[in-house]
């Protein structure tokens, strides 16, 4: 077969993936949710997300997260559908 070698993923690699998607998704979701103005489902991913943060890395990947999920929950409360200006794509 042509192309990349296959390389297995160390233990380790798909445990990072799998702790960044599990924490991800739901602020994500929120995020989504919010800015198309859903803010039941909104809140039900926000405190989900918020239920996981103290299981949140401490390196910049954390950090990221942390503030994203504070930026969603205070614009959900707010209830405001405008992108966040430090939502990835954002020019701001």
């Amino acid at each position: 077969m042509r192309g990349r070698p296959s390389v297995p993923a160390s233990p380790r690699l798909l445990e990072q993936i799998t702790d960044g998607l599990e924490h991800g998704v739901p602020v994500n979701l929120a995020d989504a949710y919010r800015r198309l103005g859903s803010f039941d489902a909104a809140t039900e991913h926000i405190n989900a997300a918020k239920e996981h943060a103290p299981n949140l890395r401490r390196d910049a990947y954390g950090a990221f997260l942390r503030t994203a999920l504070d930026e969603v929950a205070e614009a959900i409360s707010r209830r405001d559908t405008t992108k966040r200006p430090s939502a990835p794509g954002s020019t701001a």
